[in-house]
């Protein structure tokens, strides 16, 4: 079955964290943390994930810039889903192959 319809939607955690607990960002966090000074390298800051989707929605083709103003915000209003439109194709447009096609394979 293929979608016809372009939807979206922003799922949070379920069940809260425990006590004491560490969502798996934060471990990863602590893990880049301890790699970078063991290496002698800066570490960059971390945004949780939701404050980095929601840059990536509002700076995307549906974000501030487009009527949809998309954003985790908004989507918290639409638990089910946020219905943004028919699909419409965009592979061709950003494939940068010399013959505008896809090469899985050789000839």
């Amino acid at each position: 079955m293929f979608a016809v319809r372009n939807v979206t939607r922003f799922n949070r955690a379920i069940l809260p964290k425990p006590e004491g607990a560490l969502h798996d960002w934060e471990i990863f966090v602590g893990l880049a943390t301890a790699f970078a000074a063991h290496t002698g390298v800066a570490l960059k800051p971390t945004l949780p994930p939701a404050q980095m989707i929601d840059l990536g929605l509002r700076a995307g083709t549906y974000g501030d810039a487009s009527s949809h103003k998309l954003s985790v915000a908004k989507l918290a209003d639409y638990p089910h889903g946020l219905d943004l439109g028919p699909l419409t194709p965009n592979l061709a447009a950003r494939l940068n192959t010399a013959s505008g096609k896809v090469q899985a394979a050789r000839r």
